[in-house]
């Protein structure tokens, strides 16, 4: 994205939006996820990757879903805290995915929902993992 991120204070609740999002290139972060990887950073988000889906969403299936996200799937920006109080802006999407395929569902009503919330820290290239959950 180019130049700063535009906040949005909620009134609803404590996120901070960014208004001009998605702040990174969907194509760039499936290719820096191919090259160096991520970390699922947030225990809320460790949790949730092993409780909110039977079997659990394992790394490998997780990989899949960030290499099936399209523009399309954008949900919106956020600047976010980790649980080490690292300040991240993220971008969140939303797929219908089919587990027993490992693809996006071509129906509607026949997928798991699933949300993820990605980020970078400044210089790192390894993809951070905010929120994944149904």
């Amino acid at each position: 994205m180019s130049g700063a991120c535009i906040i949005e204070l909620s009134d609803d609740d404590d996120r901070q939006r960014i208004a001009n999002g998605p702040v990174y290139n969907l194509a760039k972060v499936q290719k820096l996820v191919d090259l160096h990887g991520f970390v699922v950073i947030n225990e809320k988000a460790q949790d949730d990757q092993k409780q909110d889906f039977v079997p659990p969403l394992s790394d490998d299936e997780l990989r899949k879903i960030i290499r099936s996200l399209e523009a399309r799937h954008f949900h919106r920006s956020e600047r976010c805290i980790t649980t080490n109080n690292m300040i991240v802006d993220a971008d969140g999407y939303s797929i219908s995915w089919l587990r027993s395929r490992k693809c996006e569902a071509d129906r509607p009503g026949t997928g798991c929902d699933v949300y993820v919330k990605l980020g970078f820290r400044e210089s790192n290239p390894k993809c951070l993992i905010l929120s994944i959950h149904n």
